[in-house]
């Protein structure tokens, strides 16, 4: 129980996508930690995973993943290597559907501070986004569009749309 609650508390911290897998993957104090690599997981193991491993007494192990099928992969073979996997949000809501997913125990995980939006029954949103439609300022001069219609669909005889233009910035 009490690996399962430093795994929990682990995953937690890291406000990450969690997985917890239901077989065990390495030693008590080893957490294995897989993301797509490259300067985002370094920003991740900056921000998140060497704090979470100090405060928790833990040594975090890192690993990559190119996605759903991995973890499929994994789940398969009876080979579960990771303990917390970061995931788009599209493939954990997949896997949760699938069964494929330990249910997260709230009782020993605090989400203080986590939009409830985020949080599910087994993972764990960490990362909130949005888009941005920019506009070229020389086909709309200072007062641009208001509206994203304005933009896929102006008056024939104005400017050009968005879509079809390479050169655009922002307002």
């Amino acid at each position: 129980m009490k690996r399962q609650q430093r795994r929990l508390s682990f995953a937690a911290s890291l406000v990450a996508s969690s997985m917890v897998m239901a077989a065990p993957a390495f030693a008590e104090g080893d957490v294995v930690f897989a993301s797509w690599g490259g300067s985002f997981q370094d920003a991740l193991r900056s921000a998140m995973l060497d704090p979470a491993s100090k405060a928790l007494n833990v040594t975090v192990k890192e690993d990559t993943t190119n996605g759903i099928q991995d973890v499929r992969a994994q789940i398969t073979a009876g080979a579960v290597a990771w303990d917390v996997t970061e995931q788009d949000l599209p493939s954990c809501e997949t896997l949760s559907r699938e069964g494929s997913l330990e249910p997260i125990d709230y009782s020993i995980v605090d989400t203080t501070g986590i939009p409830e939006e985020l949080i599910h029954e087994n993972y764990i949103g960490f990362i909130n986004f949005t888009k941005v439609i920019a506009y070229r300022k020389e086909a709309f001069g200072d007062n641009g569009p208001q509206q994203l219609l304005t933009i896929l669909e102006p008056a024939p005889s104005t400017h050009p749309t968005l879509l079809t233009s390479t050169r655009y910035q922002t307002p």
